[in-house]
């Protein structure tokens, strides 16, 4: 999540050539490092597309795209589904702080999260186990909290609500 440490995964091919209308599939293999067996663990991987230079030397403007991918390790015999989990997540309001916890061995990564009318986006994901305070605008109104999950196909899941 540093940026800078590489995780226990090795991607091959590490370079490839794709031409036009070519598509290339990349290999994720874990080497086996000591992960935690009780809940998720979450890695990054970043792709870069470099476009090729032409042989003659003309002005252009070349962009390089950096796809940056959430890749999840689950350990085998988790406790409870990973698409159910959003569900377990508790809120609770102390002015104008928001605390969520979330006591699933699962990552939660938010696909909406709103209190009454507002959307809160300064927080996409929670932890497994953990807990974390959001500091909520001092003109928020309402006790209604709505949020939905992104689950393990890219996908929205169902909304949850709750008043707090």
């Amino acid at each position: 999540g540093d940026g800078k440490s590489r995780g226990p995964f090795v991607v091959t091919p590490p370079l490839f050539r794709l031409n036009a209308k070519q598509e290339n599939t990349l290999r994720i293999s874990y080497t086996g490092s000591e992960l935690p067996s009780d809940k998720e663990s979450i890695f990054y991987i970043n792709v870069r597309a470099i476009p090729s230079s032409p042989k003659n030397n003309t002005n252009e403007l070349k962009l390089v795209f950096k796809s940056r991918i959430k890749l999840f390790y689950r350990p085998q015999n988790l406790s409870g589904r990973s698409a159910e989990a959003y569900k377990s997540l508790t809120f609770f309001r102390d002015h104008n702080e928001l605390r969520i916890t979330n006591p699933s061995p699962y990552y939660v990564v938010f696909s909406s999260l709103k209190l009454g009318n507002t959307p809160l986006k300064d927080t996409d994901m929670i932890a497994p186990g953990a807990q974390i305070t959001v500091k909520l605008p001092p003109d928020i109104s309402g006790n209604i909290i709505r949020w939905g999950a992104i689950n393990d196909f890219g996908g929205s899941s169902a909304f949850e609500e709750r008043t707090l």
